[in-house]
């Protein structure tokens, strides 16, 4: 294969995004920016998918000026999507197309994000905690954040929250006594996720990882135990 460089196809818009995170980018390449917010704003709305992932992508390329566009994208989405994701019962119901737009903003979306994590709408909560997940080590100034919400009302909000403080890793361990708490939440994969995070950070509250040792779900037994193993090491 050939050596590649973000920016060298600038019409291969999610390759660049993946390369960024590969690198560990904190922001996005600017690229070559062509068509205008107004042109990217009306493609938000293309009746063809990649159309609008593309122009999520450019948008979220823009800094600051796209994460608005984007803000308002993802919250129109939310109220005219979230009934019918929520009957597609193998995906997360939040995982909305202005969202991979915000991930591709990198920390100028981080702001906005942490916002929407306390927004009403549960919708918008979940989402903001899923796309701060996919920021990974970047989203790490939302740890504290994240963390209060893991007692939020909606399962949603607490599996994505968990998950999202998991992929950022170990740069999140402050978080680790709420994680533990988490074990015991009766959403099964709410614990699921908090025994991987802890399991991520090598860190988390040993009792506790103990008890979910005796979990009666599988993968949380499993889990919680190669969390502490990692303690041990």
């Amino acid at each position: 294969g050939r050596d590649w460089e973000a920016g060298d196809r600038d019409d291969d818009i999610v390759c660049s995004h993946v390369w960024d995170w590969l690198r560990g980018a904190t922001n996005p390449q600017p690229g070559n920016q062509v068509e205008s917010l107004e042109e990217l704003t009306r493609r938000l709305s293309d009746e063809d998918e990649m159309g609008r992932y593309d122009a999520a992508y450019r948008l979220g390329r823009m800094g600051e000026e796209g994460v608005s566009t984007l803000t308002a994208a993802l919250r129109a989405e939310s109220e005219d999507r979230l009934a019918a994701n929520l009957e597609r019962s193998h995906t997360n119901p939040v995982q909305l197309d202005a969202a991979y737009g915000l991930t591709t903003a990198g920390s100028a979306a981080i702001p906005t994000l942490t916002n929407l994590l306390e927004d009403e709408s549960w919708g918008l909560r979940a989402s903001a905690a899923d796309t701060l997940g996919d920021m990974g080590h970047v989203a790490a100034p939302a740890g504290g954040a994240l963390a209060r919400v893991l007692d939020d009302e909606s399962a949603w909000v607490r599996r994505n929250a968990v998950e999202a403080l998991g992929n950022i890793g170990p740069l999140a361990t402050a978080a680790a006594p709420a994680l533990s708490e988490c074990l015991s939440d009766h959403d099964v994969t709410v614990r699921h996720n908090a025994a991987l995070a802890l399991a991520k950070m090598g860190a988390g509250d040993t009792s506790l990882l103990q008890q979910a040792s005796a979990d009666e779900d599988h993968y949380v037994r499993e889990l919680a135990g190669y969390a502490l193993s990692r303690q041990r090491s």
